[in-house]
């Protein structure tokens, strides 16, 4: 069997002999295996943009490639060493910049055979799939899932027979041989989570914008099933049963241009992200501009869930104000449906005429607003100005003044009883 294993781990080593190349921000990187004395030793090059050369082996330390890949600003290089010594496989990876740097240069020493079946970037270091298998005569094999920081020394093991390991923006799902345990979820900060673990949420919560929700294997939510990461966006009431557990919680709307109860005089833009809103209980689309005076509720509908935002926006009427008198005329702008002694009038209409009248202007949900005003008349504008040129004759010229006397005061009688 020690056979078997020396000869799968020959055979990899011939058949991943490279040259491996990837390139990154202009600069083109070659890695493989070069001949030395009595080894092969790991050449990294990289031309382009930045050039440069790193070597790695010796005569006790044969490094052979599994793979070249990038992984953000970095090129990730893993595969495994034989230790002449020992004669024992381990495993490393490398990390270079794209600029040339040597940032992480990693090796896994042990006492079994190891090599890496993956490598996965997590917000601080990386996720290694590690297989170790025994230098005994009976094969044997594990995984081993090791999280590496990349600003400390810390590493978190994790031991089970893998399946597969698939990626998500959030995080990582690792499947496992084991029917009684078949998956955990590793989040992009390196958090394990297993069993009855669930970040994102706690029972009875009431929270706003959206939940992400990640756990292991699969959960109900409202009925529904549904597996990690989970993003919940639409406002409501919900349900989400892990593994027998119950969680309820309340997830409420952002909204933004209005506030409970309160009075505007211009017209409103409402905003909101998700889910189907209603304006007294008719579809509003986000941004939508509410113009007509009224009083309002915006609100969000789904099942058992209600969420409401009561408001009012007046007619704004200026111009005029309730139970004014005014000696001149007038004109009048408002927001809304506008009656003027019960005839319709648009904003923008100017009342020249003496009178009482009774502006009314209507809005929605029975908004009535009314204004009672009066434009008195000017008396003065019942007298007419005569100008007496100087040089008039005598008696005529009194007597004509007389006259005119007479007349003036007759018409201002006449106009004003």
């Amino acid at each position: 069997m020690l056979i078997k294993i020396f000869m799968v781990l020959l055979s990899s080593f011939f058949a991943l002999s490279g040259p491996f190349t990837e390139s990154l921000d202009g600069t083109h990187v070659v890695v493989q295996k070069e001949r030395r004395e009595g080894y092969f030793a790991l050449v990294v090059r990289g031309t382009g943009m930045f050039t440069f050369v790193h070597e790695f082996g010796s005569a006790s330390e044969n490094y052979h490639i599994n793979s070249l890949q990038v992984m953000g600003d970095d090129f990730v290089i893993d595969g495994y060493f034989l230790d002449q010594t020992t004669r024992i496989y381990h495993a490393y990876y490398l990390v270079i910049s794209a600029e040339g740097e040597i940032k992480t240069h990693h090796r896994f020493i042990d006492l079994n055979h190891q090599d890496i079946s993956g490598i996965y970037p997590l917000k601080e270091g990386y996720l290694i799939h590690l297989t170790q298998m025994s230098k005994s005569t009976e094969l044997f094999e594990k995984d081993l899932l090791i999280i590496q920081q990349n600003s400390e020394d810390k590493e978190d093991t994790f031991i089970r027979e893998i399946l597969k390991i698939e990626s998500t923006e959030q995080g990582y799902h690792v499947y496992f041989k084991y029917e009684n345990a078949s998956e955990i979820f590793i989040t992009m900060e390196g958090t394990f989570i297993k069993g009855n673990d669930l970040i994102g949420i706690h029972n009875e919560a009431v929270v706003e914008g959206e939940v992400l929700l990640l756990f292991a294997g699969e959960a109900q939510l409202n009925h529904t099933g549904i597996s990690a990461p989970y993003k919940i966006e639409i406002p409501g009431h919900y349900t989400l049963v892990l593994n027998q557990q119950y969680t309820r919680f309340t997830l409420n709307p952002i909204v933004s241009g209005i506030q409970a109860n309160t009075v505007y005089i211009k017209p409103v833009q409402i905003q909101y992200e998700f889910g189907q809103a209603y304006l007294n209980e008719e579809p509003y689309a986000s941004f939508q501009t509410i113009e007509k005076p009224g009083n309002y509720v915006f609100g969000f509908y789904e099942e058992a869930y209600t969420y409401e935002i009561p408001f009012t926006l007046t007619a704004n009427v200026q111009g005029v104000r309730h139970l004014e008198r005014y000696q001149d005329s007038v004109y009048i702008e408002f927001l809304g449906e506008g009656y003027l002694n019960n005839q319709f009038i648009q904003s923008g209409f100017e009342i020249t005429e003496p009178g009482r009248y009774t502006l009314k202007v209507f809005g929605a949900s029975g908004y009535l607003e009314t204004h009672l005003f009066e434009i008195e008349e000017d008396a003065s504008k019942g007298i007419d100005i005569v100008w007496v040129e100087r040089g008039l004759l005598g008696g005529s010229a009194v007597l004509g003044l007389g006259l005119l006397v007479d007349f003036i005061l007759h018409r201002v009688k006449k106009k004003h009883p």
